[in-house]
């Protein structure tokens, strides 16, 4: 567990324990239902059982998506049979899904599962049972324009039916996130070999009796993991959130639903999920405010986001704030705000983000950490808060930490 400290005081405060990221989830502002854009018609295919997304590297505004389409992806965008993997980009300013074959090449005769992104667009996971059962692949290329090529079945890679991979950077270096046995583990993935190493658990299963799956970083700019956006098999298969890569630490339940829901993505304030509503897969999508909290080494800048639903380019920009406190405290019900309160009212300290990117629905603080080796292992409990100035409404997200490494 992390030591616990709060930076404006200069004190040095008591361990957060058990729930050192909280026990406040993101607020859900609207219905968890159908997502307009990404089913059918606007995504070729009928049925869709994953979804990932990325923002477009160097391209503000516009995304690009990774889909399990379960069935009937015509042959004309790489449906071969089975389950198939498709690709496309997102974009914000038109609202608009654009398809694209950049994942033909790596669908065959049987299924494809799971194709998830790292945060250069530039190589991919995915499963498939091409083999007579599921294997862990990776995918390359060498430009966005580019269709992926399978590099290889992934070596080293722990026995079981499913992994769940996808990828993002711990301590700078490329790793494999998927489930291991009950919980998911981090592994250091050499791309050219396609091999990991030795798996380190980042999230345990917080209920004994259910399986942590579906993993979705969440990554600063170098595609550093913050947190991750995940599963747990409790009423079927919940949604979590785990602002806090330690896995003493319990993860947040997000989205409770009694049908089972797998593998989703995010564009910023907007979570998506792979949602079995029988006979059918769709996928689902629900609007939220939340923020990342922040991890970094002494001496280096901490990057904190906050996210909000996209509005368009026309929309009063929201703003957000973060709150630092001396602790975590039981949520409670504020009048006339949307969300809990999970922090220690008796000290607040609030740092302003700033207003939202209206193309990304992001707002971005760079927080400068003192080259002070004594702070190492430290963490700042906060809470994100957002106004709709328009409105006046205001809207506590996610509590979260500011981890010092």
């Amino acid at each position: 567990m992390k030591k616990v400290l709060l930076l404006p005081l200069g004190a040095l405060l008591l361990a957060g324990g058990a729930f050192a990221q909280g026990q406040v989830p993101p607020p859900q502002l609207n219905k968890f239902a159908k997502d307009a854009i990404f089913n059918s018609p606007n995504v070729p295919g009928t049925t869709f059982s994953q979804i990932h997304i990325i923002p477009y590297p160097g391209q503000a505004g516009k995304y690009l998506v990774a889909m399990t389409v379960n069935t009937g992806l015509p042959s004309q965008w790489g449906g071969v049979g089975g389950s198939d993997l498709l690709t496309g980009v997102y974009d914000a300013k038109t609202n608009k899904f654009t398809p694209d074959k950049n994942a033909a090449f790596l669908n065959g005769a049987k299924s494809e599962f799971g194709l998830t992104l790292y945060h250069n667009g530039l190589i991919a996971y995915f499963e498939s049972d091409s083999g007579g059962a599921y294997s862990p692949y990776l995918a390359t290329r060498t430009s966005l324009n580019q269709p992926f090529k399978v590099a290889g079945l992934i070596q080293n890679a722990p026995k079981q039916s499913y992994w769940d991979g996808s990828l993002a950077n711990l301590n700078g270096k490329i790793h494999l996130l998927h489930v291991l046995g009950k919980d998911i583990a981090a592994s250091p993935l050499d791309v050219a070999k396609v091999s990991i190493g030795n798996p380190t658990v980042i999230i345990r299963t917080p209920v004994s009796t259910g399986t942590a799956n579906s993993p979705t970083p969440i990554v600063d700019s170098t595609g550093e993991l913050i947190a991750v956006s995940h599963h747990v098999t409790v009423n079927r298969n919940d949604h979590y959130v785990s602002f806090d890569l330690d896995p003493n630490t319990p993860a947040i339940q997000f989205i409770t639903h009694p049908d089972w829901i797998n593998n989703g993505g995010y564009i910023a304030g907007t979570f998506y999920d792979a949602h079995y509503a029988s006979p059918n897969y769709r996928i689902d999508s629900v609007q939220t405010v939340w923020w990342t909290g922040g991890k970094a080494k002494v001496g280096s800048n901490m990057e904190v986001y906050a996210y909000a639903p996209l509005r368009g380019l026309t929309a009063v920009p929201w703003v957000s704030f973060f709150l630092l406190s001396s602790g975590f405290s039981t949520p409670i019900s504020v009048p006339g705000i949307t969300g809990k309160f999970g922090l220690n009212p008796a000290l607040l300290i609030p740092v302003t983000l700033g207003t939202h990117n209206p193309l990304t629905g992001t707002v971005k603080k760079v927080l400068p950490i003192p080259n002070n080796p004594a702070l190492s292992g430290y963490a700042i409990p906060g809470q994100s808060l957002t106004l709709d100035p328009k409105t006046q409404k205001l809207m506590l997200g996610n509590t979260a930490v500011l981890t010092i490494l």
